[in-house]
């Protein structure tokens, strides 16, 4: 009965606050972000480096994650040099929670397009049901397939470029092929990076060893001009009117082949091209972290170490933030990785967060919605977040699972943020809400909370976990949250006029006995 008592109390307490569901319109559905390859959201990121959660799947996640809406996309390999079975994972954005596990069949890259997610195989492409796990086949790709991990498909609105030798471009309604560069320009031409928009594909290439930058009309294949050699070329971002090649030297293009400018770094390098608000940054092989304006000048320069392989130094822009991301170690192994916060104003150095051994980041993360997802090659995956309202609605969703305990934990650190950014009104809002669950939770019987576990074991076939139930808010979003304090009010009279009432009962009981 005081169960029952309890569970009407909260659904009294809940129902005219629910809704603040944890969904978000940003997205990092491509690889760094967007086709153009900038690195760069103008989201809001973590402004310190805070857990919002971390999932532990042994295996290895060497490949970059994507984010569209509330969904986090993971592909998992049971190991990165022996591989025998792939699974594609879903999780939730807010809670980390394995919403979806799809047995993936031998797929080494998958990505979101629109409602979809595609897997390539070595010579073939599947479009992956997002419910059923069912694997359709849709098209096959030259032999020679891409197996970098900087290396992905570009996702335009009407097709899709895949970056195999050679080239082919795919119509993203029925995969049919549309053209190939063996047939309309050069079948040699092996691409190591690419970026590209509506109107311009962009790669850079080698033919017999040697980087050249080549422009695709995506319309018909027809190469529109080609500029050779660039000298270790092998990264591109595409601005509004001018495009990046990074390799010994940053060099700018307009969107007819026209030289711009070039900067010369110390070294070479190392890093991809983030295309930020005013600005470009990058890292070079002298460990100098550089801000470059659009016209080619130095803006400032940092120390920041940098990894020592190819490839494996990331960088990620949103906001006035600049998240760098590099792995340490000898030639045989990774000692440790570590994400560093700079800021884009001045480079000066923000925090940053060490991961232990065998934390191995290979795969450009993700950013969108306010949460860096870092995946790992020893099967953890890690988001970082400092927005107090992401806390909020992580508390909702686990307060509509009865983890109370876990979804206090989320509204002290809500509580927390908001005063570390001077939004006291809003703090002690939550925080009276924490007490409400707390003095709830004394006047009824503990219900044992069924926590997920630490390290969760894939299952040897596809399953489709349970959905979760709709999430009942208890803290309102920001905007609307004065209906808490007066909520808090009211039931806080009605248990003193309660008391008083019982209590004066109780007295006049005893005076009508004597």
């Amino acid at each position: 009965m005081k169960k029952r008592k309890y569970s009407i109390v909260l659904a009294v307490i809940c129902l005219p606050l629910a809704g603040a569901a944890c969904l978000y319109t940003s997205e990092w559905a491509d690889y760094l972000g967007n086709p153009q390859r900038t690195g760069y959201s103008g989201d809001n990121g973590p402004e310190m480096p805070e857990t919002l959660w971390e999932v532990n799947i042994p295996g290895d996640f060497d490949t970059s994650p994507f984010i569209a809406g509330d969904k986090v996309l993971l592909l998992w390999k049971d190991d990165m040099y022996h591989l025998v079975k792939t699974k594609v994972f879903l999780l939730d954005l807010c809670t980390g929670d394995i919403e979806k596990e799809l047995n993936s069949d031998l797929i080494f890259k998958a990505f979101f397009m629109d409602d979809h997610i595609l897997g390539v195989s070595i010579e073939t492409i599947h479009e992956i049901d997002r419910i059923s796990g069912e694997i359709t086949f849709l098209s096959f790709m030259p032999k020679k397939s891409f197996v970098m991990t900087s290396l992905y498909p570009l996702i335009l609105e009407d097709r899709i470029v895949i970056p195999t030798t050679p080239v082919v471009c795919l119509s993203s309604s029925d995969f049919h092929t549309l053209w190939t560069l063996g047939d309309t320009s050069d079948s040699d031409l092996e691409p190591v990076c690419l970026a590209g928009d509506e109107s311009l594909i962009i790669f850079v290439a080698r033919k017999n060893g040697i980087a050249q930058l080549v422009a695709v009309d995506p319309s018909n294949g027809i190469i529109k001009w080609r500029i050779d050699p660039l000298r270790g070329a092998r990264w591109l971002a595409m601005g509004k009117d001018a495009i990046y090649c990074g390799g010994r030297n940053l060099w700018a293009f307009d969107r007819d082949g026209k030289q711009l400018w070039v900067f010369f770094p110390h070294e070479g390098i190392v890093s991809n091209i983030v295309v930020g608000k005013d600005a470009l940054y990058i890292v070079d092989e002298a460990n100098t972290l550089c801000k470059v304006d659009f016209s080619g000048s130095l803006v400032w320069k940092t120390e920041w170490e940098v990894s020592p392989w190819f490839y494996e130094t990331h960088l990620l822009g949103t906001g006035d933030i600049l998240y760098c991301i590099g792995n340490y170690g000898d030639a045989v192994s990774v000692d440790r990785s570590q994400v560093t916060a700079h800021s884009m104003e001045d480079g000066s150095r923000l925090w940053d967060v060490e991961f232990g051994p065998s934390q191995y980041v290979k795969g450009s993360p993700a950013l969108a919605g306010g949460v860096l997802v870092i995946g790992t090659t020893n099967g953890t995956v890690i988001a970082l977040a400092s927005d107090p309202e992401l806390y909020v609605r992580q508390g909702d969703a686990l307060l509509s699972k009865n983890l109370r305990e876990k979804a206090i934990d989320s509204y002290k650190k809500a509580a927390e943020f908001y005063e570390k950014k001077g939004n006291m009104n809003r703090s002690q809002e939550i925080q009276m809400q924490i007490e409400l669950i707390e003095n709830l939770q004394t006047t009824t019987p503990k219900t044992p909370e069924t926590p997920p576990p630490d390290s969760y074991q894939p299952s040897p076939l596809s399953t489709s976990p349970p959905e979760t139930p709709p999430v009942s808010s208890l803290l309102l979003p920001e905007s609307s949250s004065h209906l808490i304090s007066v909520l808090a009010i009211v039931v806080l009279i009605g248990i003193f006029i309660s008391y008083v009432f019982f209590k004066k009962r109780k007295s006049r009981k005893t005076d009508i006995r004597k």
